[in-house]
Order: C-alpha cells, then sequence, then structure tokens
C-alpha cells in the first residue's frame, strides 16, 4: 500500500467528504476501536478520511457521538498507526466578532481550553510495552506548545484558500465542553480575554496530534455569531451552512493536497 500522507477528521454536519472510497478500516487501539477511517486518492495522494462525531466500529460517517465522548485518543492513535504525519481537521465554530462572515473560514493559530473532563494525553504512566506509536509513553514529557498550530501547513492552505474564498488568517479559538452552547456571559468573557471563535471539538484532538508528533491545523468554518449575537443557536444551522460550504471545502482540500511535500520543513 501506498504512504498515506494526510488525515482530514471531519465534524458536524460533514459526513463523507471524498465520494470514491478504497476501504473503509478499524484500528483497535489501546483505547478502543476507532472511529471509520475511509481510505480514498486524491490523485496520486493517498489520504484517510474520518469524522470525529461516527459511532467507532461502524461504518456510517454520521454525526452520532457528542464532542464531550468523542474519543480522541483512540482516532489520532489510529490515524498515527496508518502513518499519517499531517492531519487537516474540519472544525465549525462560533464568531465571536461581527466583522467575520457566516460561511467564510478562518485558520486559527492558539488556543484555549475550556473544556472540563475528556482523556487529554497519552502520558499516564502506563506501559504499552513495544507498541511502535506508544513504547516511549511511559515517560513524563511536557509538551511545547507555543505554536500548537503546524505553521507549514497553515501557510499552504492559506495560500491557496485566499484564491477563491473568504479566509481569516489567525485569531484564537476558544474550546468548550459541550454538549450545551454557550451563555451570552461566557461569550461575553471569552471575547474579552481574547477569543474570536468558539468551539467544542478542537481539545483534545490538537494536544494528543502533538504528543504524537503528528502536524495539525484546523479550516475552521464560521457557522454561526455567538450566543447574544444573534437570536439563537442551533446544530441545524451548523449543518445548512455546512452545507453550502462542502463543495468548497472539497476543491480547497484538493488543492491543498497538491502542495504538501513528502518531506516536512515544521517543528511539530
Amino acid at each position: 500500500m501506498d504512504k498515506i500522507k494526510l488525515a482530514i477528521i471531519g465534524g458536524s454536519g460533514l459526513t463523507k467528504i471524498f465520494k470514491e472510497i478504497e476501504e473503509i478500516k478499524h484500528i483497535l487501539t489501546p483505547f478502543g476501536v476507532s472511529q471509520p477511517l475511509a481510505i480514498s486518492k486524491v490523485g496520486n495522494v493517498r489520504i484517510v478520511y474520518t469524522n470525529r462525531h461516527s459511532l467507532p466500529g461502524s461504518f456510517e460517517f454520521a454525526h452520532v457521538v457528542p464532542p464531550h465522548l468523542i474519543n480522541y485518543r483512540a482516532m489520532i492513535y489510529s490515524l498515527a498507526k496508518l502513518g499519517v504525519k499531517r492531519i487537516i481537521a474540519i472544525n465549525s465554530v462560533g464568531a465571536l466578532r461581527k466583522e467575520f462572515k457566516i460561511s467564510s473560514l478562518a485558520l486559527p493559530t492558539q488556543f484555549i481550553d475550556f473544556t472540563k473532563k475528556r482523556d487529554y494525553t497519552f502520558f499516564e504512566s502506563k506501559y504499552y510495552g513495544d507498541d511502535e506509536i506508544l513504547k516511549d509513553l511511559s515517560k513524563v514529557k511536557h509538551i511545547d506548545v507555543t505554536s500548537p498550530f503546524c505553521n507549514e501547513l497553515i501557510s499552504i492552505i492559506y495560500n491557496k484558500a485566499k484564491e477563491k474564498n473568504e479566509v481569516y488568517l489567525g485569531g484564537c479559538y476558544v474550546c468548550t465542553e459541550g454538549p450545551r452552547l454557550e451563555t451570552p456571559a461566557e461569550i461575553n468573557f471569552f471575547r474579552m480575554i481574547g477569543c474570536d471563535y468558539v468551539g467544542m471539538t478542537l481539545v483534545p484532538e490538537i494536544i494528543l496530534a502533538r504528543e504524537l508528533g503528528l502536524c495539525y491545523a484546523s479550516i475552521s468554518v464560521i457557522t454561526n455569531y455567538a450566543a447574544g449575537m444573534q437570536e439563537r443557536v442551533s446544530l441545524e444551522e451548523v449543518i445548512q451552512v455546512y452545507k453550502s460550504v462542502e463543495n468548497k471545502l472539497l476543491n480547497l482540500l484538493e488543492e491543498v493536497i497538491k502542495e504538501i511535500p513528502d518531506e516536512r520543513k515544521c517543528n511539530c
């Protein structure tokens, strides 16, 4: 099998972005079975797609598992097991500032974590034997997240996105626990501390990827204004906006995949 160059992680409303699938795999990990992993090809590049909300062990890319119950460790481990070195995540976000346009794209470069009870790390002082992915994780380690997102990936995505899309480079993503949406008071607080976008799925995805040395970038789709900035917020609205940008996302990802070099030149 050709080397898998890249993983795409989809989210709310994004079910099966690549139309031709060679096979769907599941990987049994030390943390449980993975979400369905669709192996596809874009041109001559082999990629894997999954939806974080899919039911582990299933063959459907449906929005079933809420953000606070996603098995992030099984998902990230399974991608690493397939040999993936780079991840592009698709996240739905609410905008905290009116200058951001609905259905536009954002490429955050920082995050703040307000989640509460997720499994945030592979470093749990457990011995995993000779597992090639986890063999060094019994040691104490504090990863550096000064630059949590991959600068090389973000640069490639931005340069392609700005040609045809409304895209915002930079900004801070605040991740909340869910599954409830935020209150206007919380949104005001997040705005005061410098946040630009709010969502529920970036953490611990981005942390786990960094622990395994994987590149990670988020294409955040602005699906709504946050609580208190519009009359109400709903999942139906999020899915509707996703449907309106699905082809745009697919075209962007196809262009980005062509530009990603074989060798990484980042510090991830």
